[in-house]
């Protein structure tokens, strides 16, 4: 069995207040406290596999490459030649003959 001694009148009013809106007894909530506060840190200390630190100045790559108008015509996109506002006007003509 441990004691605890709580220094701060502060704490120590919220601790009692908080055990009793929940219904608990003050050991009983300190108890979880602890209990969750240990497994947490335990829990991200040992991780079952390694996480090596990286050093992004080592992999850092800066894309340069020129665009040109290759890429752009490779696009379907811009293939077919329809403007913009009449494929809007047909996306709506299509969207109410579905809701009708």
């Amino acid at each position: 069995m441990l004691t605890f001694e709580i220094n701060d009148a502060q704490l120590e009013h919220r601790i009692l207040e908080k055990a009793r809106t929940i219904g608990k007894s003050t050991q009983e909530l300190l108890k979880e406290l602890l209990t969750k506060a240990i497994q947490e840190d335990i829990a991200l200390d040992k991780l079952p596999f390694e996480v090596p630190k990286l050093d992004y100045r080592q992999y850092i790559k800066i894309i340069d490459e020129p665009l040109g108008d290759e890429v752009i015509d490779d696009a379907p996109i811009f293939q077919n030649g329809i403007e913009t506002v009449e494929f809007a006007k047909q996306l709506r003509e299509q969207a109410w003959k579905r809701k009708s």
